[in-house]
């Protein structure tokens, strides 16, 4: 089964100096960026379908399917993948951008990184669910 997680902006700690004198942490405003990480990314085109398969079997699954090795439906332009990567310049998904220069990255490459949006916080990765 595959899992969902969600990759979502944590708001950068900040610092102000209370009353006191004494320094404490507060956080900035979270910005609302959010991607849903949910699968499967994995497709077979076959008779004019798009077919989502399964993350953890997907080579078995696409030649069971095709009747096909799996070099050959690559070879053949029949896997495709989807939802795999986002642009960082509009924030979409790369089959949903129209930027004309693309800066697209893996999903996953997310995790770590300063938040694309609103360039403080820091992107992590959420487990939510199996599907």
């Amino acid at each position: 089964m595959p899992k969902i997680y969600n990759y979502s902006c944590i708001p950068a700690p900040a610092y102000q100096r209370d009353n006191s004198k004494q320094l404490k942490k507060i956080y900035s405003k979270s910005c609302d960026f959010k991607i849903k990480d949910e699968g499967p990314h994995v497709y077979l085109k076959l008779d004019g379908r798009e077919i989502g398969l399964d993350q953890h079997d997907f080579v078995a699954n696409a030649e069971t399917l095709a009747k096909k090795s799996f070099r050959e439906l690559v070879d053949n332009g029949m896997i495709i993948y989807k939802k795999e990567k986002i642009c960082l310049n509009c924030l979409k998904f790369e089959e949903d951008c129209i930027c004309k220069n693309k800066k697209l990255i893996s999903i996953h490459e997310l995790e770590g990184m300063k938040c694309p949006k609103c360039k403080e916080g820091k992107i992590s990765k959420v487990y939510i669910a199996i599907s």
